[in-house]
């Protein structure tokens, strides 16, 4: 009973690291796209109408740098609440398929991760912003698409995708007549 009681907080310790592993992640290929973005965008725009007396190409990298340096900057910020997030996130989809496979229920791993994911979104969205004072909906489209939109599709796609092994791991764990806690 003590064994399987170090056996599940050790398991609980592993799926909430590698949550927030997931989380720094997803928020570093964000940031690496953004900086793509942003620096192909800011050289068209200094290609297209280059001001007198400076270099093109000095000017493009020197901004390149000084978006890298702050989107660096940011995303280390963005990371510490994402593995956060990743691992709350982990370990609620595994608790929810451990607690079915203990009842030798089958839940769809692919639904409970999205069932997750979206409620923690409808949550934050429309219990913890507005709590800290601030509205999404009074952002530009644009600004609401950078900070929310899309770092939330790319939580919902993928804690909807890690409900897979995570079912994995809860029946193992778990396997038919086992009850957990």
């Amino acid at each position: 009973m003590r064994a399987d009681r170090h056996y599940r907080r050790h398991l609980q310790r592993a799926i909430a690291h590698e949550g927030a592993l997931i989380g720094a992640r997803m928020t570093r290929l964000y940031a690496g796209a953004f900086i793509v973005y942003a620096t192909v965008r800011v050289a068209i725009a200094i290609i297209e109408a280059p001001a007198e007396g400076i270099d093109v190409i000095p000017t493009v990298v020197a901004s390149g740098a000084s978006m890298v340096v702050a989107s660096v900057t940011i995303t280390t910020l963005l990371a510490l609440f994402s593995t956060l997030v990743g691992a709350v996130s982990a370990i609620a989809v595994h608790w929810l398929l451990v607690r079915s496979a203990a009842r030798g229920v089958r839940a769809r791993p692919v639904v409970v991760g999205a069932l997750v994911s979206l409620t923690s979104l409808a949550v934050g969205q429309i219990g913890l912003l507005p709590a800290l004072g601030f509205s999404p909906l009074s952002l530009p489209l644009g600004t609401y698409l950078f900070w929310i939109g899309f770092p939330s599709v790319i939580y919902i796609v993928v804690t909807t995708w890690l409900g897979r092994p995570l079912w994995r791991h809860a029946h193992d764990a778990y396997p038919a007549g086992l009850s957990a806690q």
